[in-house]
């Protein structure tokens, strides 16, 4: 796969990543509890206030209670580092518990976290998972400090200096300045930019600004199947690699268990399986009844690149990157069980 970026190939392979900083709370509940939520649905994501989530939490059978370090970009750099993949986080975080777990976490995993500030007064932020039996998920977000990161955040010239890329999110696009800021800056700085939209309703509350004011810094898209059809209008997932490709033309559809949709040289919607032969006989039932999905596109775009920063062609570089978030879902579905 052709990178825009050639003169920093043999540098130090460095990410950087730009994104919001978050404790996720994974917790198995029952039916009846999520209907018993005051605000949406089940399967429903709900941003609450503090004192809302911390209502919440304290309802949660806390044997049940599964801590992780989140957010879609650092989730992604962790699982980079763990590779040997040297990686930077560029953030910020409240002066609290949560904040410090964060950052423990991350340096556990070898991730250079001194870009990540420590804003007194400010609360990091948390998202609780109920996951129920039949493995929906209903979500409860708290973004403290992750809706100012363009106040307390800045990226710099310097900390791109050994970077062969830049990974951001699409849940930054609340403040548009400061993303357009720092894409700009890792594309004036010869810094390839990969970009997962990260969720449906930043496609539709940030239409104009996705399709025409980041595009010429974008190097690579990354979309799932309802992010797409929300960005293109279209809800077959191969019309809508065909028209997301129109706008960034290394853009990629993930499709879930079916795997993952590139447009190729030709121009031709190509579907890479996620499993393939005997490992979907053996792994697919087990996929198949996999309760929590959480941290699958993070593998993902971890397995991506990877592949990436090597050169890898479009089909392997996928086929991995579909492997990856597979080996999630299984890490997932042994760690809820336990």
């Amino acid at each position: 796969m052709a990178k825009k970026n050639t003169s920093k190939q043999d540098a130090a392979l460095r990410v950087v990543g730009l994104g919001g900083a978050f404790v996720d709370i994974v917790c198995l509940v029952s039916e009846e509890f999520v209907a018993g939520l005051k605000d949406g649905g089940k399967g429903t994501t709900v941003h609450c206030t503090w004192e809302g989530h911390q209502e919440l939490l304290a309802r949660l059978p806390q044997d049940k209670i599964i801590r992780r370090c989140g957010g879609g970009v650092g989730t992604t750099l962790r699982r980079l580092s763990r590779k040997h993949v040297p990686t930077a986080m560029v953030s910020a975080i409240g002066d609290d518990a949560e904040g410090r777990f964060f950052l423990e976490k991350m340096q556990e995993d070898g991730v250079d976290t001194s870009r990540v500030n420590v804003v007194p007064g400010e609360h990091t932020g948390l998202c609780i998972s109920l996951v129920t039996p039949d493995g929906e998920r209903t979500m409860r977000t708290f973004r403290g400090i992750n809706d100012r990161l363009g106040k307390y955040t800045v990226l710099r010239k310097s900390d791109l200096e050994h970077a062969a890329l830049l990974y951001s999110e699409g849940y930054l696009c609340s403040e548009e300045d400061f993303v357009q800021k720092s894409l700009s800056l890792a594309y004036d700085s010869g810094v390839d930019v990969l970009f997962d939209v990260g969720s449906s309703n930043v496609v539709l509350a940030h239409q104009n600004f996705l399709k025409n004011t980041i595009r010429q810094y974008v190097t690579a898209f990354f979309a799932n199947q309802d992010e797409a059809m929300a960005f293109t209008g279209n809800p077959d997932p191969f019309q809508a690699a065909l028209l997301m490709n129109q706008f960034y033309t290394l853009s990629f559809v993930k499709c879930g268990g079916d795997g993952s949709i590139f447009v190729d040289g030709n121009g031709v919607p190509q579907m890479v399986p996620a499993l393939e032969g005997e490992e979907k006989e053996r792994v697919g039932a087990k996929l198949a009844r996999c309760l929590d999905t959480t941290g699958a596109g993070d593998a993902w775009a971890a397995g991506f690149i990877g592949c990436y920063l090597n050169d890898l062609p479009a089909w392997d570089t996928v086929r991995i990157a579909n492997i990856e978030a597979v080996c999630q879902l299984m890490e997932n579905q042994a760690g809820l069980l336990a």
